[in-house]
């Protein structure tokens, strides 16, 4: 059975934290948010690209990493609209069995819109076992949010 949840105030309280690593209590929306918060607040040191990808699942970064690879690809379209964005504004969580998808809209560094949809699974065994991981981000069309 789906079940859809605000991410709004979840997003907010997640952001006024400061630094967050995966564990098995955070809801999906809580690991999106940290997510963006790291790659906000990302430096010359690469340091928020680090932490974002400490919520990478392990299939994740299998065809991602290692983390100069995923350093690399966040740095290209259409993923750097992402780095040291202005805002962004996570939309409700669709969640089923196991995997949860949002969409995310993010004003960028030079005011463009960007919109990417989060699909995460809770992992079912490992190190990471019961922590919800992001599996994708995928950039959608502007026309997406406008329906």
């Amino acid at each position: 059975m789906a079940t859809v949840t605000s991410s709004l105030a979840i997003g907010r309280q997640v952001a006024q934290q400061r630094i967050v690593k995966p564990r098995p209590d955070l809801k999906p929306a809580e690991v999106v948010a940290a997510q963006l918060k790291a790659l906000k607040e990302n430096e010359a040191d690469n340091r928020g690209i680090a932490r974002c990808f400490e919520f990478a699942s392990p299939g994740n970064r299998l065809i991602t990493g290692p983390l100069d690879n995923f350093i690399t690809m966040l740095r290209i379209t259409p993923y750097k609209v992402l780095l040291n964005h202005q805002k962004s504004l996570i939309g409700t969580t669709r969640e089923s069995d196991g995997h949860a998808w949002m969409v995310v809209t993010i004003i960028d560094r030079n005011e463009q819109l960007a919109v990417l949809m989060f699909q995460l699974s809770k992992q079912e065994r490992g190190n990471y076992q019961g922590c919800w991981m992001t599996d994708a981000v995928l950039p959608l069309p502007i026309q997406a949010i406008e329906r």
